[in-house]
């Protein structure tokens, strides 16, 4: 991986937005700056932190060096990459982030029966805007926002970590317009920064409901969390490497430093009651740990973070393995989202799943569903309602209902594979034959990406 910083052998510098909890002040003021950097300017007020980022563990070499610049409030630290994921790792945890996010909803004149595009690039021409809402949302606080003259209506929460590229929008989203009314309630995984479309569907097979969300993780004072890390040419070197561990989730585990290997681990539900073989109610992760058998160093580092139900851990091989096989049940942190389209569809001759694929057929009704657990769409008389998990397995268990005025109703109740379309029911209607397909898929990195791997 090629770093965005600017080489110093094998050194580089970054500025960083950090907390300002540190008494900062009780460092020694430089005489001037330590070498050169676009971050020093005549004036800055200038404080050495390398001993205390030595005492954290942060900093290691001689060369490493950690100064306060008092003047622009950020963090210039130089020292290679390792020293780098340290200052990331030790201060990621700590920003205090949320939401400035805004939807659109739009009518397209055309139906697609497969997967949309995520990129409104992508979009034809002939959109017609409908309404639009958005605001500030807090961390996990739930949120009301009307749209002009009450015609949309959002309400839901955001979710989103400073130590994440990815934000979450879990959500009820009405919205009144003759023409285009309709009810979602499910949940959206966006990427920092970027647009994404969301389908929503369509009842007459003319026209399709879409819904464009943008949403980006800010601090208090409104600067953006891709800002946080900054390289020597002002390029955004953390977004540039999150998006690079999104599309190699194992890459952390072949970080090795000192014997020591990072890994993030998505903890599976009800993880510290797991732990808890004693049946006592301790809630120190590292102690639990313990206690199941992994021999845990004083400098190993360990951290669970509850709210979003993540395992930290930097510890040696034989640790790591032990680990791995107590939350065996739990996966490498990777980025996507569950998708369910469900499609109406009428053709002149019996269908298959071979036909489905090649699209020898007409749409009638189309609804899709964003998100995990509890997603629903109603349309008129179309509603559909699918529950499953979100999680990268390949075969999905799944139930769900859709019902409309064409196709009659519809339940579903087994595993689906991904990717991979199934007709739920068919009947002949006169001379035609009409198919309740659902295919579910599993969105990634790279479907949220204009730009190639």
């Amino acid at each position: 991986m090629v770093l965005a910083g600017v080489a110093l052998g094998d050194l580089e510098v970054r500025a960083y937005r950090v907390p300002v909890d540190l008494e900062y002040a009780k460092y020694e003021v430089l005489p001037g700056a330590p070498f050169e950097s676009q971050f020093f300017g005549e004036g800055d007020v200038l404080r050495d932190l390398t001993d205390w980022g030595k005492k954290a563990e942060l900093l290691e070499s001689e060369e490493d060096l950690a100064i306060w610049n008092e003047t622009t409030g950020r963090m210039v630290v130089r020292g290679n990459r390792f020293r780098h994921r340290e200052v990331v790792f030790h201060f990621s945890r700590e920003l205090e982030c949320q939401l400035r996010f805004g939807i659109r909803v739009v009518k397209v004149p055309e139906v697609m029966p497969g997967l949309r595009s995520l990129h409104v690039s992508d979009l034809p021409e002939g959109l017609v805007e409908i309404g639009q809402v958005g605001g500030l949302a807090a961390r996990n606080e739930f949120t009301e926002l009307r749209g002009a003259e009450g015609a949309l209506l959002f309400e839901g929460s955001a979710s989103c970590w400073g130590e994440s590229l990815a934000y979450v929008l879990s959500m009820k989203l009405t919205c009144k317009v003759e023409g285009a009314s309709f009810d979602f309630e499910g949940s959206l995984m966006g990427l920092n920064g970027e647009e994404t479309v969301l389908e929503i569907g369509s009842t007459k097979g003319q026209e399709t409901i879409l819904v464009i969300v943008k949403g980006e993780v800010v601090f208090v004072d409104g600067e953006q969390l891709n800002d946080w890390v900054l390289g020597e040419d002002g390029r955004q070197v953390w977004k540039k490497e999150q998006v690079f561990e999104m599309r190699n989730p194992g890459y952390q585990a072949n970080e090795k430093e000192g014997g020591k290997i990072r890994r993030r681990f998505l903890a599976p539900p009800g993880f510290l009651t797991f732990l808890r073989a004693s049946g006592k109610e301790e809630t120190d992760v590292r102690v639990l740990l313990m206690q199941n058998g992994v021999d845990l160093k004083e400098d190993d580092e360990v951290e669970y973070l509850q709210e979003i139900s993540v395992l930290r851990v930097k510890v040696s091989p034989l640790a790591l393995e032990l680990i791995e096989g107590i939350v065996s049940t739990g996966e490498e942190i990777a980025f996507g989202m569950p998708h369910v389209n469900v499609i109406l569809v009428e053709s002149n001759k019996k269908l298959d799943p071979g036909a489905v694929l090649r699209e020898e057929l007409r749409v009638l009704s189309k609804v899709c569903h964003w998100g995990g657990y509890g997603c629903s769409v109603q349309m008129g008389a179309l509603k559909s309602e699918f529950e499953m998990p979100n999680n990268s397995y390949r075969i999905i268990r799944t139930s769900g209902l859709i019902r409309s005025k064409n196709g009659g109703e519809v339940r579903v109740r087994g595993e689906l594979r991904e990717g991979a379309p199934v007709i739920l029911q068919q009947m002949k209607v006169g001379r035609m034959w009409r198919a309740w397909v659902v295919t579910i898929s599993r969105l990634e990195i790279n479907d949220y990406l204009k730009e190639k791997k």
